[in-house]
């Protein structure tokens, strides 16, 4: 387990306070007008009762326990009140308002007028601003800048003060503006659950012990294979992991030195199944038979550092402290990112069933393939 710490949120204190701590202030200080930022602010309300109620010796009203600390400009310190930090015409225009509610008053703080926010609509994730009016209500408003008076379009919150937790659970709005997590899919780019992968459920025999058989002519379940095939190597090529050499090329880059002997390669079948047996996802995974490689690694060379549990512990305990929901993802040929340096050029022959085999070819690595040392 791990420890975290954050600030105290009462359900009877929605609001943010009104001079938080580094907020500049300007009040009277032995009749004299000084500015000064705010040091340290009362505790709420509930935790002035806690405290009360532990030392009963003291009898002082909870408002007056703890007043503001204000750092002077003159590098001096003075206690003050809320009442004479806020002034009288303050005082008299926000009872004014008290009579006129805001439409914001409900939503937090990141939801206010002209706030950034990040929403799902239109098949993708945009940024925008909210905006109110008494005609369209709350409507998600994109522009240029800020400070646009020029629209492109806009799209309707409707009954955003009581729908907005639902809206942020759902991952439609979004604080602020930045980049998106390629873990979230915009939901209405479509009704239908999404899924990246070659079904398996209706396989009719167990999964092949080699690609060779798979993609044989008799097998029933050949067309399913040749695609999961199709898709694992289009992949690698899609990120340029391998070029394709002919025989010649090989022997001119092996004779100057560049590369070594070219490794064997297999392709891997899986059938994966779900929790109660059923087949799910047909899989192939192209590999190469390192053990076969004659280049020596040193045991810092072959180090691959995976997530410890320390690190896991840290991102829970930011993710619970934020009020976020952790979220996990497979990011498909992870391992195949990396580049090979020029020194550690390698040449693989393509794996045995290969639908496109030619005695003539060769794959030339440029990036990483799962089994090199």
């Amino acid at each position: 387990g791990a420890l975290t710490c954050g600030l105290l949120r009462h359900n009877t204190d929605p609001i943010s306070k009104p001079f938080p701590p580094g907020t500049r202030v300007r009040l009277t200080h032995n009749d004299t007008t000084v500015k000064g930022t705010i040091a340290s602010i009362p505790l709420s309300p509930i935790l002035l009762i806690i405290s009360s109620a532990a030392t009963p010796e003291h009898q002082e009203s909870p408002d007056t326990l703890q007043p503001y600390v204000v750092h002077l400009d003159d590098d001096t310190t003075t206690e003050c009140t809320f009442e004479e930090l806020v002034p009288p015409e303050t005082t008299q225009l926000s009872a004014m308002n008290n009579s006129h509610p805001s439409p914001f008053s409900s939503l937090p703080s990141w939801l206010q007028q002209h706030s950034k926010i990040t929403m799902d609509c239109r098949s993708s994730y945009h940024e925008g601003y909210l905006d109110y009016s008494r005609e369209s209500g709350f409507p998600f408003i994109v522009k240029r800048t800020q400070r646009s008076s020029k629209v492109d379009w806009f799209e309707a919150l409707h009954d955003l003060p009581q729908h907005w937790t639902t809206l942020c659970a759902d991952n439609i709005i979004l604080p602020g503006h930045g980049t998106i997590s390629s873990f979230l899919r915009p939901s209405s780019l479509s009704p239908t659950p999404s899924a990246n992968f070659l079904s398996a459920s209706h396989l009719l025999h167990p999964c092949p012990p080699s690609l060779l058989k798979a993609l044989h002519p008799d097998n029933p379940d050949h067309d399913t294979w040749i695609r999961s095939y199709d898709k694992e190597k289009g992949g690698l090529m899609q990120h340029n992991v391998f070029e394709c050499i002919n025989k010649k090329t090989y022997l001119t880059l092996k004779h100057s030195g560049c590369i070594g002997k070219a490794l064997p390669s297999m392709c891997i079948l899986v059938v994966k199944h779900d929790k109660d047996g059923i087949p799910t996802q047909a899989k192939s995974c192209i590999v190469i038979l390192g053990n076969f490689e004659d280049r020596y690694y040193d045991k810092s060379q072959k180090y691959a550092p995976v997530l410890k549990y320390t690190s896991l512990r840290l991102l829970t305990s930011k993710a619970v402290s934020d009020k976020r929901v952790l979220q996990q993802g497979n990011c498909k040929n992870a391992f195949c990112q990396a580049s090979l340096p020029d020194d550690e050029l390698t040449a693989v022959r393509p794996p045995v069933g290969n639908p496109a085999y030619s005695k003539d070819e060769y794959w030339l690595l440029h990036k990483t393939l799962y089994g090199l040392r």
